[in-house]
């Protein structure tokens, strides 16, 4: 049973593998290369014989891909769709991450402090300048608030508040590009610490008995943190599996991580 939430089918959509084109084989050309090889010392000729070969083997292996997904059944995912999925993906975690690692850098944090201590300062001396303006006049029970107080209360808070939030974005403008730590990155499934939806490893233990693949071949994609930073709050990705074949990335399956990870 598919782990795939309504989100993912919506913007993520399968479609059969291309028929490659056609490797035209420059014959003349191999043979002019070779006989200056021999007459002239012309050492490139091995790169272009190399090139040729390995076209030729990229075009094979994606003709057997196509003729075993089609046997199995089996349609990866669209890499047009991957790709504006992916990018999505990275936009919204980085966009949510700014603000938390605002917050948890020693800059954010120092600046919330020195925010809370202006507006007690500024509240402090609000009742202070009330108080010298009343004179000394009625006294107020305790628990009363004068209403004249009521607004540099107000206003001390919402400067503070405002304080903080205008530095934090400018902040963010300027300087915390770098902030933004999230990246796609490749685990070998045979490394990969987490789950894998049995519809996923069916595909995948399919596909490499129908074409003799090992595990070196597969991985798990998915968001991760860069390792020179971090951060005290995480973001869940969804992950893919992927296939590496014929010098191509095709992504073969998805799942809604956290439903995923509820069901198990």
């Amino acid at each position: 049973m598919e782990t795939v939430s309504k989100e993912l089918s919506k913007e993520l959509t399968r479609a059969a593998i291309a028929s490659p084109l056609e490797i035209e084989l420059q014959e003349d050309r191999l043979q002019l290369l070779e006989a200056a090889a021999r007459t002239l010392g012309y050492t490139q000729h091995a790169t272009v014989v190399q090139k040729q070969q390995m076209a030729q083997t990229r075009h094979d292996q994606l003709l057997k891909l196509k003729a075993a997904c089609e046997k199995l059944g089996i349609e990866p995912y669209s890499p047009e769709s991957v790709a504006r999925y992916k990018a999505k993906k990275l936009r919204q975690a980085n966009r949510k991450y700014w603000l938390r690692n605002y917050v948890n850098s020693e800059f954010g944090q120092g600046l919330m402090i020195f925010s809370a201590i202006y507006g007690i300062v500024m509240t402090v001396v609000a009742l202070a300048v009330e108080g010298g303006m009343s004179g000394g006049g009625t006294k107020l029970a305790f628990g009363e608030c004068h209403p004249h107080i009521m607004f540099p209360l107000i206003y001390s808070g919402l400067l503070g508040i405002a304080y903080w939030w205008t530095s934090a974005i400018l902040r963010n403008i300027v300087l915390d590009h770098r902030r933004f730590l999230h990246k796609w990155d490749h685990t070998r499934i045979r490394y990969y610490g987490g789950l894998v939806p049995d519809f996923a490893l069916s595909h995948a233990v399919a596909l490499a008995r129908e074409l003799s693949l090992d595990g070196e071949q597969f991985s798990v994609e998915r968001l991760t943190l860069d390792v020179q930073e971090s951060s005290r709050l995480s973001f869940d990705p969804d992950p893919f599996l992927v296939l590496s074949y014929a010098r191509e990335p095709f992504y073969l399956d998805v799942w809604d991580e956290r439903d995923f990870e509820k069901e198990n």
